[in-house]
């Protein structure tokens, strides 16, 4: 069975990876790849508490609205 190299992304910058996977076709390498990504990603949003002004810009936090 061939082996093909899948490179999967985020869309941000560095946030991305490579990956070796053997499969029939290219279709079915990337769907294995796919979820395989999905699972290491684990997207996920805590809320850490009230922040004041001061800290958002020191940080350069970037603000919803």
């Amino acid at each position: 069975m061939p082996k093909y190299l899948i490179e999967c992304c985020t869309g941000f910058w560095a946030v991305n990876n490579k990956f070796v996977v053997e499969a029939n076709d290219e279709l079915e390498a990337e769907m294995m790849a796919y979820a395989h990504w999905m699972e290491i990603l684990e997207p996920s949003a805590t809320c850490k508490g009230e922040i004041s002004e001061e800290s958002i810009e020191e940080n350069y936090y970037c603000e919803i609205t």
